[in-house]
């Protein structure tokens, strides 16, 4: 019976080539059914599915995207003629992939109806919650409208022949938008931007300091991932960052009927389990990583304290579904200061610490075909606190809390070929504290710094997409923003996107953006290659300014055959009103006052992807010029961007289990600001629970972003196997191993300056090293 019953559950679909008559203008159309498995044969008595996404990619990047309506019913619109992937993803129900070759005119149009199974009967409450409707933002029909913005789904992050381990800061790193070393510091540098400057959103939810010291900076767990999308120009719904917004959609359930999913390695342990219950189901997540710098070096003990907790609970409201959402991080690094330093008998060292929370409520309505509506409330935050130890007699305590308290609601109707509009309104309050104090106490002017402020933002914003013509689409945007008593924004949006009949697709898009929170954590200092962090200040107290982006970038697709995608991508980007402490200091943060000033950045980047059979290729050129300037004259290269990024990857699946890859970097013309004073580092390999640092890394003022590095070059390679296992807990496991650095080549992240301005050594990442893991799902 089990036999038979899986044999039923096989997907059915039925392919069908027609005259472009009725469906002149459609590609590929068609009707998703969902099966009924009370029936016998079930997979011939089915019901329309409503909420299925349709992907639809080349070389395998996104080209397009859909939602079915109601009834089931989808249209993929104005797709030449030549091979396409498509992807169907609808919680609960088992995710389908076809490729489909649409055949030149005047055969053009495609008809594709399928049927999606049901997971099986052990997650049949979980389906109850998915024939409510859990649409995932984007959640609206053709929501992506004219963007076209870099995307990677969750089967890919952990897959992808470019990294060792699937991460999502990481993996940013890896796109047009973000180029950057699998050693660079955990921020996400989107355009020349610093940490601050990219909104980081999981299931609509901004995030803050969400990151690790250590190989794998983002607490995000992979496993809970079901797509990364970062909009590098950002629609007109997202705002409060100047150069982009990554949305993080989470899953709603585990795949192929899974209830847990575990990943151990040498220096962490992540555990996701799903929990259904009648009606809805919970997603509940633990991670614990042991790979961070503490005082005196000593080795971190082994407990199961988790660092990160994340949770959804989602169950059917109100002909929609409603989601509860929370999530916490915590982290820490200690190291020696290198300074015979007391404190009351007590020997002091430099210490970091930092957590991230945020507890949110979402309702999403029905994607009625037309019309799909959402609303949430959130309180999202972060504390920093810090002990650095500058000199032998002095001492410096940071302590930083942000907490933003919104709501929002949004509704979208139109598309599936028809023009699409959305419309919504957000409310939020922010409350920011910025405390410095030092020992010993003495009079020195300027005193240190201290801020208390609070700022309540007003937003609503409009975007309409259209067709133009058979092969234009256009998105038009804007959002204002009312800025407490600060005054009122405007943040104009435009996308435009070509579709030629050769399956070339050239898209541009321009914004003006503006930025109400912004830190006083100095990213020059080498401390953000152990955390990149946020310590964030609210605009108006302290004259902090509030920060504005005026941006445009273009990018040309073009599909060579069926298996490769060649991209061309380029940007250019206008800061003003940027927070800059390095001018002021050289210490890791503004410590008695800090410097305003401008920005620019631009850039291009050339990508290739290709997928043939069991072989996949791809690589990426990139050339970046960012800087910073303030008092008219005066500007430095920040060290967050080397001026040339090379990536090339490659895997191979042998067999049906195991998985090979490689993967070389290289990064050329970088900046640094050359350190001075005691300082010990060695950064050891992978399998070691911690760095060994000693000393107060700082740099002279008059030295910010006058070093360069030389060209950072690494090459790894590594292995994955798969592992059936049965018994009670019936499963899979995946094994694998990486030799990371395979060339031992000792690439510098920073130099040491003896008073006289020579160079004394260079502080070195990471050696050649061993990684490895085990993952279970069952």
């Amino acid at each position: 019976m089990i036999f038979q019953s899986l044999l039923l559950a096989s997907l059915t679909f039925s392919l069908q080539q027609r005259e472009a008559t009725a469906q002149s203008d459609t590609s590929i159309f068609g009707r998703i059914t969902a099966a009924d498995t009370t029936s016998a044969m079930y997979a011939s008595a089915a019901s329309g599915l409503g909420s299925v996404i349709v992907d639809v990619s080349v070389g395998g990047a996104v080209v397009s995207q859909t939602t079915t309506d109601e009834s089931g019913a989808y249209a993929l619109l104005d797709l030449s003629a030549g091979a396409y992937t498509l992807h169907f993803a609808r919680a609960g129900y088992l995710p389908l992939t076809l490729d489909v070759r649409v055949p030149p005119p005047p055969d053009a149009a495609v008809h594709l109806d399928i049927t999606l199974d049901p997971l099986p009967p052990a997650l049949q409450t979980v389906t109850v919650v998915a024939k409510d409707g859990l649409p995932r933002i984007p959640s609206a029909p053709n929501s992506l409208g004219a963007y076209r913005p870099w995307r990677i789904d969750g089967d890919q992050l952990r897959t992808t022949p470019s990294l060792d381990f699937p991460d999502v800061t990481r993996a940013l790193g890896m796109s047009p938008d973000a180029p950057g070393g699998p050693e660079s510091g955990g921020g996400l540098h989107l355009q020349g931007g610093s940490t601050d400057h990219t909104l980081l959103l999981v299931d609509g939810i901004p995030l803050y300091n969400a990151t690790h010291a250590g190989d794998h900076p983002s607490a995000i767990d992979p496993d809970a991932v079901a797509d990364v999308t970062s909009y590098s120009q950002p629609r007109a719904r997202s705002g409060g960052a100047l150069s982009g917004v990554v949305e993080v959609n989470t899953l709603t359930s585990l795949p192929d009927s899974q209830h847990v999913s575990m990943s151990i390695w040498p220096t962490g342990i992540r555990t996701l389990a799903q929990v259904p219950f009648a009606g809805g189901s919970a997603l509940i997540g633990a991670r614990r990583n042991y790979a961070r710098p503490l005082e005196r070096n000593e080795r971190e003990p082994v407990t199961f304290t988790p660092n990160d907790l994340f949770t959804t609970i989602t169950v059917p409201f109100v002909t929609g579904s409603l989601t509860g959402m929370a999530f916490s991080s915590g982290d820490a690094i200690a190291f020696d200061a290198g300074q015979s330093t007391t404190v009351a008998g007590a020997r002091v060292g430099n210490r970091f610490d930092w957590s991230s929370d945020a507890r949110a409520i979402t309702w999403r309505g029905p994607t009625n075909g037309k019309v799909s509506m959402e609303a949430r409330v959130w309180q999202s935050g972060t504390a920093v606190g810090a002990d650095w130890i500058p000199s032998s007699a002095d001492r410096v305590r940071l302590s930083n809390s942000f907490t933003q308290t919104a709501g929002a609601s949004s509704v979208s109707w139109g598309g599936n070929g028809e023009p699409q509009t959305s419309v919504g309104l957000s409310v939020e309050e922010l409350r920011a504290r910025y405390a410095v104090t030092g020992e010993p106490q003495v009079p020195l002017s300027p005193t240190w710094l201290g801020v208390r402020s609070r700022l309540q933002v007003t937003s609503a914003f409009l975007e309409h997409s259209r067709s133009i013509g058979k092969h234009v689409t256009a998105t038009l945007g804007e959002r204002i923003a009312v800025v407490g008593e600060l005054g009122t924004v405007f943040e104009p949006r435009l996308a435009l996107t070509f579709s030629a009949p050769s399956g070339a697709r050239l898209s541009a898009a321009f914004a003006r953006t503006h930025q109400f929170t912004q830190s006083f954590y100095n990213d020059e200092s080498v401390v953000d290659a152990m955390a990149s962090l946020e310590v964030p200040v609210l605009a108006g107290g302290a004259r902090v300014p509030i920060a504005s982006s005026s941006s445009a970038s273009a990018k040309l697709d073009m599909p060579v055959g069926g298996a490769t995608l060649l991209t061309i991508s380029g940007f250019a980007r206008s800061y003003t009103g940027l927070v800059l402490p390095g001018p002021s200091g050289g210490g890791p943060f503004a410590a008695r006052t800090f410097t305003a000033g401008n920005g620019n950045a631009y850039g291009a980047t050339f990508g290739a992807h290709q997928q043939r059979g069991r072989l996949e290729l791809q690589g990426s050129y990139s050339m970046v010029v960012v800087s910073r300037e303030w008092g008219g004259e005066q500007q430095y290269r920040p060290t967050f961007a080397p001026s040339h990024d090379l990536l090339l990857a490659a895997g191979y699946k042998l067999g049906a289990n195991t998985f090979l890859r490689a993967s070389g970097f290289m990064a050329a013309y970088r900046s640094t600001s050359p350190l001075v004073g005691a300082i010990a580092w060695e950064w050891q390999d992978a399998l070691a629970t911690q760095r060994e640092v000693s000393g107060s890394p700082q740099y002279s003022p008059n030295g910010l972003g006058v070093g360069r590095l030389a060209p950072y070059v690494r090459f790894d390679i590594g292995a994955r196997h798969d592992l059936q296992f049965g018994g009670p807990l019936r499963g899979r496991a995946s094994i694998y191993a990486n030799v990371d650095n395979l060339l031992d080549r000792r690439n510098a992240l920073g130099i040491v300056t003896d008073p006289s301005g020579m160079i004394t050594r260079r502080l070195g990442m990471v050696p050649r090293s061993l990684s490895f893991g085990l993952g279970l799902r069952f």
